[in-house]
């Protein structure tokens, strides 16, 4: 995915965060939700461009990554100060 695509992606993402702080989804959520905004599926993400994004959120600090017992991994909004990228 080009850069510029990413950045659409992450700032879509880093929006829906600033109105739903507490959001937590996974990948397949993620790409659900961006496709109701985006009102359709002519405009759906594909789940790698989507994961691109996020992994980008993750490293500065506007998404966490939880993994659940099952394995299955959440991303989370925002995390508290002071903590290190990846821990809540």
């Amino acid at each position: 995915m080009s850069e510029a695509a990413t950045a659409a992606l992450s700032m879509e993402i880093r929006r829906y965060c600033a109105s739903h702080p507490n959001a937590m989804d996974s990948i397949e959520g993620i790409v659900l939700w961006l496709v109701i905004q985006r009102v359709g599926d002519a405009l759906r993400p594909r789940r790698d461009d989507v994961q691109e994004a996020v992994e980008l959120l993750v490293k500065e600090g506007v998404l966490v990554r939880y993994e659940r017992e099952n394995g299955a991994c959440v991303f989370g909004c925002g995390r508290v100060p002071g903590t290190p990228v990846g821990l809540k």
